[in-house]
């Protein structure tokens, strides 16, 4: 299941999957987010908190995320990995040569660092 909340005053999403992801979980997301681009540019971030990858219901599922992700990467400036995954080191290192989003790992104890990244308040270090 994904959990998700935008803030629309400051164009931030926040996500929180837990529980494997299912395909309704991307529909839902890309219903709101498609909405908020209707009058917007683009998502200033996405912040992403899971203290652990949930994976995904189906095959169907992870095909939907990677469409999601593919569909909306060039509307969003940062996207923060907040987890004590091995997936938010791998992803970043990957998804930085192929996206427009700027990604950044996390500890997941540092949710407020990564918010402040996403906002322009905290410099890369």
């Amino acid at each position: 299941m994904l959990e998700f909340k935008l803030d629309e005053f400051e164009g931030i999403l926040r996500l929180h999957p837990h529980g494997e992801l299912t395909e309704t979980d991307f529909v839902l997301l890309t219903r709101k987010v498609d909405s908020y681009l209707e009058h917007h540019k683009k998502l200033l971030g996405v912040l992403v908190v899971s203290q652990d990858f949930p994976g995904w219901e189906s095959f169907g599922a992870m095909i939907d995320h990677m469409s999601f992700v593919y569909s909306h990467h060039q509307k969003i400036s940062r996207v923060a990995l907040v987890t004590d995954s091995v997936i938010g080191d791998i992803v970043p290192l990957i998804a930085n040569h192929f996206l427009d989003a700027e990604i950044r790992d996390f500890d997941f104890a540092q949710e407020r660092d990564a918010l402040a990244w996403i906002r322009g308040d905290l410099r890369e270090g």
